[in-house]
């Protein structure tokens, strides 16, 4: 890449200078709190409803209004324009020192008698002077709707802008519901171009049915819509450039930006209720591909507003969307509802997406060229981001100059329309329909029994790797209220982000930014294009000490609003900048170095011999390839439909969907590597030969005749010593009876060339059992191969402890029970999930050691043939997770086994520590002869109950006297709901931890340390570790996932294929996806080598889908 040196930079206002910051005290908070009034804004979006126009009638009543900053008069002084409901636009002029003054009236902005929702600003025809572009909505019959297009005509002889509306004769006119409008130059012809984003008024009756098909069903008089700039006039493209204008669309957030970082800006568009977001990818020549179904697996549900900005400094922005889900518990529990599994499953299978009702926070995972696949990972449980109330609009920027970007959400609804006790006792729909018949003075006294209670916005300042927590109260912003819009900007020129929030029923709020940090430095760069207009789509890049801080000049942000279009970067305690790259709209760049930090720069495009950037394409050497149509391999893995919430209604994930797992081995003795792997209930297992021609499925009938049990464990295991494997499978799930035998474990001999037959063996112990896992070692060094069998739980009484059994072989393949005699603590051991057979103690024996849910790593040492359990003994008694999977490998190298374990992860409503643990009570609370499962978390400094009053009291019914509004249940602790008898006399589990996590050998004891940030984003269920790229160190691929969860807890997405390389001195680095070539986002069970015609592959299991094998490159 070529670096030219810029010499010519214009400064704002010809002049640039130090940024002197104030000495603060002590007490001073980061932002102050300014009087609207006292600085000269009388401005407040005031809503009254009639009975004529309310809530009831106008769904979008309370959504507010937005807000937009820019220098109108060109006098280098922000000024503010607020968007009006009930009442007209504002138009502020600012003085640069927060003076304000109201020139609405006079510049001709104020639309009087029309419902202004959102606001653009934009040059849009290029001559200097910013526009203003103001979107309607309102009453559906009201007729003045139309969207208007203020014309910035220049100042008149006091310095005051005058405007002229000129929508119609810019084509921009419309007639409809609009929210927001976006101007980028899509197709990079050097003008701005218009997505329209609009919020269909069809009933939401349609979420009750959600049909396949209504997206694609175009609404004349709605919809989304593109529309070309050609020059003087706007043209309709929406259709041709693969746009949805449906009537379900509805949309209330917009972002633009370049998420896949291919030089052409993308669309992400928020839209509420049923509807799924929509993830626009530019395809270059006019037209988009929606994309959102391929590159992002989770999805807010009732989506509001939504930012795109790089938020970890690595060059790929991620994307926000805001949602509803309450972060305290009273309103949590009482303004809450989930969809039931049911109705969540049927919107996924009619194509309406994974969605949750929660904020989302899409990481971004880069490009992987091999597949042209782009990486998210919805990260906001483990960021702490998820619930911020009823949110509106989202902005991504650095606000106390540190370098790194806060997260700002504005919350508030005047009306909590979705309070359950005025849903269940006001607003059934035989009242409502009553209502609205009559049109009596009823509807005023109905909304004016609906709760409000107004709500601080949030603030989250990052710490660690991408973990939040809210500032709003130690920086000033606490106020409470109904915000919606919100705009920052550096309104008095001093280097930092000032804020400006428009409120519902109040005034504006304005917070001036005090850089508290004196020791924090800033760099502005304004971006102009060849005309001297603003260079909207401009991607700037500021490089400080090997950190390259990115931002992309897109000023239309938040809900409904504009920020200023200076990009303004903080960059900590560094006074000097080492280069800063500009990559103008249509492709060309310019970069300058050894900047001084502390100004305010400005850039033309133009003037400073741009040149053309030439991207330098990367070779594809991936560590793995993906292998498809070979080797006569297509294998499917087929899940049956069963629903365990049905059953167990109070858990909050599935346990009958852990398979397939794999076993490799050589059955049939030529010297090549076969495998089997396990089918689900109804599905029989395959084992599969390997040949010339590649493999081939074997034994089909012997396996179908079993197909009745579901595959949890796969052992190849010589059992009666005649030098050929046979072949163990165990049977689980929780889908059936304590009493089916669909739950024998099944024992198949070899005749030694790979012909199985099923011996008469019942394993384990005669008695049916859900079993997890199936391990042989000689245990007592006798010469024959014992078995460990790990259960995993009691049938339709999830929680209580299931009991594992050893058993040993008496060299002709005839196992015998002997758990009572050398290890009674197996029996009621736990919800075991895996287990190993490790020596770690070097004394020549081996050890076991147990994982599973709810349970401490059980480490289970060998004395002499008999187990004893020394897991306190090890420090680990307080190790309680909910662990998947564990597995040894010397790591390090020191000739110690060491062990990897697969936990939940962090990205759950559930993290546990030792202090504030989750827990579950098991007791048959009701007295029906059925246990229930109450799992409790905790919020704040108290622990409560995870289950919602619907849920709790569909389990329990006899709660319903207790708990007749949700007012009640809202802030009911486990103790306060049962006795101390009942909790007494229930069994009680504890978790602590949630992280995956590495148990290192430090000669037999253990040391334990986390693995990277990126392994604790989903669950880890398979583990696999070698040396793939011949370099010496072994890596570490992780696979997992669940989408069995509960709408309630959300789906564990995240993991899309993470390979870790352990460095030296026991550090991990996490290789990104274009090194290693590997991209799988289903739910791993499994992973295992496998050599094939003399090559390494690895084969992935993964639940509900096809069999995926990969290539090893070695170099």
């Amino acid at each position: 890449m070529h670096y030219l040196r810029f010499t010519l930079i214009v400064l704002i206002g010809l002049f640039s200078f130090s940024c002197q910051y104030r000495e603060l005290d002590e007490e001073r908070t980061l932002f102050n709190s300014l009087d609207a009034k006292s600085i000269g804004i009388d401005f407040e979006n005031t809503l009254t409803y009639t009975e004529d126009f309310n809530v009831y009638l106008y769904r979008s009543f309370y959504n507010g209004a937005g807000t937009g900053l820019a220098d109108f008069n060109n006098d280098g002084f922000l000024d503010i324009f607020f968007c009006g409901n009930m009442v007209d636009n504002g138009l502020y002029l600012g003085d640069g020192n927060f003076n304000f003054k109201d020139v609405t009236e006079i510049s001709g902005v104020g639309s009087p008698g029309s419902w202004s929702t959102g606001v653009s600003i934009i040059d849009i025809n290029q001559n200097g002077r910013y526009d203003i572009y103001v979107c309607k909505s309102g009453k559906p019959d009201d007729k003045n709707r139309r969207n208007e297009l203020f014309i910035n005509m220049g100042n008149d002889e006091n310095g005051i802008p005058i405007f002229k509306e000129s929508a119609a004769e810019y084509g921009l006119d419309y007639l409809g519901f609009s929210i927001h409008a976006v101007f980028f130059d899509y197709d990079r012809d050097g003008d701005l171009d218009m997505y329209l984003s609009n919020n269909s008024i069809n009933p939401t009756e349609l979420i009750m049915d959600a049909k396949k098909g209504l997206r694609d069903i175009i609404d004349v008089g709605g919809g989304d819509k593109l529309f070309r700039n050609d020059g003087n006039f706007f043209t309709d493209v929406s259709e041709e450039a693969g746009i949805y204008s449906s009537g379900i669309g509805f949309g209330l957030g917009i972002a633009i930006g370049d998420v896949n970082r291919n030089g052409w800006p993308d669309i992400y568009v928020a839209n509420d209720f049923f509807e799924k977001d929509y993830l626009y990818i530019n395809n270059g020549d006019g037209t988009f591909t929606e994309s959102i179904d391929l590159m992002i697996s989770e999805l807010s549900l009732g989506s509001m507003g939504v930012d795109i900005a790089d938020m970890n400094n690595d060059g790929y922005p991620e994307i926000f969307v805001t949602e509803m889900l309450p972060k305290d518990e009273s309103r949590l529990k009482t303004k809450t509802v989930f969809d039931n599994w049911d109705n969540y499953s049927l919107k996924v299978h009619n194509g309406y997406h994974q969605q949750f009702p929660r904020n989302t926070f899409q990481l971004n995972g880069g490009n992987l060229s091999q597949k042209g696949n782009l990486t998210f990972s919805e990260i906001s449980r483990y960021a702490g981001v998820a619930s911020t109330d009823w949110s509106w609009g989202v902005q991504m920027v650095d606000f106390d100059l540190d370098g790194i970007k806060e997260i700002f959400v504005t919350n508030g609804i005047v009306k909590d329309l979705l309070d359950q006790d005025y849903i269940d006792f006001y607003s059934d729909p035989i009242r409502i329909s009553r209502i609205l018949n009559e049109k009596g003075a009823v509807i005023k006294e109905l909304i004016d029994s609906i709760p409000s209670q107004p709500i601080a916005n949030f603030m989250f300042k990052q710490g660690n790797e991408l973990k939040y927590s809210d500032v709003a109260t130690q920086w000033g912003l606490d106020q409470l209220g109904f915000s919606s819009g919100a705009a920052y900007g550096d309104i008095d020129n001093d280097g930092d982000l000032d804020l400006v929030v428009s409120n519902i029923n109040g005034p504006p709020s304005i917070y001036k930014n005090n850089s508290k940090n004196k020791d924090n430095h800033f760099i502005s760069v304004a971006l102009k294009n060849a005309n001297g207009a603003t260079a909207v789509g401009a991607k700037v890049t500021v490089s400080v000490q090997n950190i390259h801080y990115y931002q992309e000049l897109f000023p239309m942000r938040g809900v409904m609003s504009v920020v200023d279009d200076r990009l303004n970067f903080g960059i900590g305690a560094n006074s000097s900048i080492d280069s800063i790259e500009v990559i103008w709209p249509d492709g060309t760049f310019f970069s300058m170095k050894d900047i001084s930090a502390d100004q305010f720069m400005m850039f033309q495009q133009g003037k400073g011999n741009s040149i053309e950037r030439v991207e330098k394409k990367e070779k594809d050497e991936f560590i793995f390839k993906e292998i498809k149509d070979q080797f006569n391999l297509e294998h499917l893995h087929k899940e049956n439909h069963y629903v365990d919430f049905n059953r167990e209604k109070l858990l909050f994930q599935m346990i009958s969907n852990e398979g397939p797992k794999i076993a490799v081995a050589d059955v049939n003795g030529d010297g090549r590597d076969d495998f089997f792997i396990g089918g689900a209930k109804d599905t029989p297992g395959s084992l599969y030969i390997q040949t010339d021609e590649g493999f081939l499925s074997t034994n089909i009938e012997l396996f179908e005749k079993d197909k009745s049990s579901e595959d949890l464990r796969i052992l190849f295991i010589d059992v009666d010593n005649d030098n050929d494997l046979d072949l163990l499978v165990s049977s689980g799930s929780n889908e059936f009876s304590n009493t089916s035998y669909s739950l024998l474990d099944r024992l198949y001999v070899n005749d030694g060339l790979g012909n199985f037959s099923r011996n008469s063996q019942i394993l384990p112990g005669g008695n049916p059992v859900s079993t997890s896992v199936i391990i042989n070692a000689d245990f007592d060094s006798d010469g024959h191969q014992d078995l460990f069998f790990g259960g995993r739980v009691v049938q339709n009484a999830y929680g209580l402890p299931a009991s594992s059994r050893l058993m040993k072989n008496d060299g002709k393949g005839v196992f015998s029970d002997v758990t009572h005699i050398v290890a009674k603590e197996f029996l009621d051991l736990g919800m075991v999930t895996d287990a190993v057979w490790i020596d770690f103690d070097k004394d020549g024996d081996l050890d076991l050691i147990v994982v599973g849910e709810w349970m401490p790593i059980r480490v289970f040492e060998n004395q002499h043939g008999r187990f004893k359990e020394v897991t306190e003994k090890l420090g680990l008694g307080k190790s309680n997770g909910f662990w998947n999977t564990i597995i040894k490998k010397d790591l390090d190298g020191d000739g110690w086994d060491d062990l990897v374990v697969g936990n939940l992860g962090e990205n759950t409503f559930f993290n546990a520590t030792l202090t504030k643990p989750v827990q579950m009570y098991i007791n048959d609370f009701d007295g029906n002869g059925s246990i229930e499962q109450l799992i409790t978390r905790f919020n704040g400094e108290k622990s409560y109950p995870f289950a919602i009053k619907k849920e709790l009291t569909s389990q329990l019914p006899f709660l319903l006297k207790k708990y007749l509004k949700h007012e009640d249940y809202k802030e009911q602790s486990i103790k306060d709901i049962f006795s101390e008898k009942e909790l007494e006399s229930a069994i009680k589990l504890e978790v602590y931890q949630t992280k995956s996590i590495v148990l290192w050998n430090d000669g037999g004891s253990f040391s334990l340390q986390e693995l990277p940030m990126q392994a604790q984003l989903s669950p880890v269920y398979a583990i696999y570790a070698e040396d793939l790229d011949d370099d010496g160190n072994i890596e570490m691929v992780l696979g997992g996932n669940q989408f069995k969860a509960k709408p309630q807890t959300g789906i564990y997405s995240a993991n899309t294929g993470i390979v870790l390389k352990l460095k030296n001195n026991r550090d991990f680095e996490v290789m990104e996806i274009f090194k290693t070539g590997l991209y799988e986002r289903g739910q791993v069970r499994d992973i295992k080598e496998i050599i094939i015609r003399g090559e390494r592959y690895v084969l992935f299991a993964i639940n509900d889908e096809i069999l995926k094998i990969y290539k090893i490159n070695q170099k």
